[in-house]
């Protein structure tokens, strides 16, 4: 069973994904998700590797953050090169696979493994 301190993170990062999925969902024409699973597919990816350096190093809040702002101007970069460029439909689609990325890596880590000590000292939680 989990501990208070681990069960808040869990629950928050989980309450994170699935608003984000449901928001996606909402916002997203009929059947646009299915015909573009493989931009889910990637933004659930690139989110659980993304989450996992953030739960592993030891940086602090404001690094996290420019790294991670750097990491999404990157990805959105990379995907307007690849596509040939990004439409506004293609927002609730990265934020469902965001948030199916953030799921299943708190299930992952957090609910099947316990979550590591850096995760947990960040939070003042440790």
């Amino acid at each position: 069973m989990l501990e208070e301190s681990d069960r808040q993170i869990v629950f928050r990062d989980l309450s994170i994904g699935l608003l984000a999925i449901v928001v996606g969902a909402m916002l997203t024409a009929a059947g646009a998700a299915a015909e573009q699973w493989w931009l889910v597919t990637e933004a659930a990816v690139l989110t659980a590797v993304g989450l996992s350096a953030v739960d592993l190093t030891t940086a602090d809040r404001w690094q996290l953050a420019s790294i991670g702002l750097i990491g999404a101007g990157g990805v959105f970069g990379g995907l307007w090169l690849a596509l040939g460029g990004l439409s506004i439909g293609d927002v609730p689609i990265l934020a469902i696979g965001f948030g199916a990325g953030v799921c299943c890596y708190r299930l992952l880590v957090g609910v099947a493994y316990p979550l590591p000590d850096t995760r947990r000292q960040r939070e003042n939680v440790a």
